[in-house]
């Protein structure tokens, strides 16, 4: 059994506000696997060092490869 760290964790709204973006956000990167969580009780909480270390994908579309 894995021990967690209780201090070590934020709900997802407490996340989402460290981050400056919705709830509905950090949900989304929980759904994709881009962001581990734990769930206690129903509720999800992220790990405060596991969201400092995120970093987003670059995000829109693939810049067009010119061929020389």
């Amino acid at each position: 059994m894995t021990k967690i760290d209780t201090e070590d964790l934020l709900t997802v709204a407490q996340a989402a506000e460290e981050k400056k973006v919705s709830r509905q956000a950090i949900n989304h990167l929980i759904r994709q696997g881009k962001l581990p969580f734990v769930e206690i009780a129903g509720k999800r909480f992220v790990s405060k060092k596991t969201l400092q270390e995120f970093e987003p994908d670059k995000g829109g579309r693939p810049s067009k490869r010119i061929e020389e």
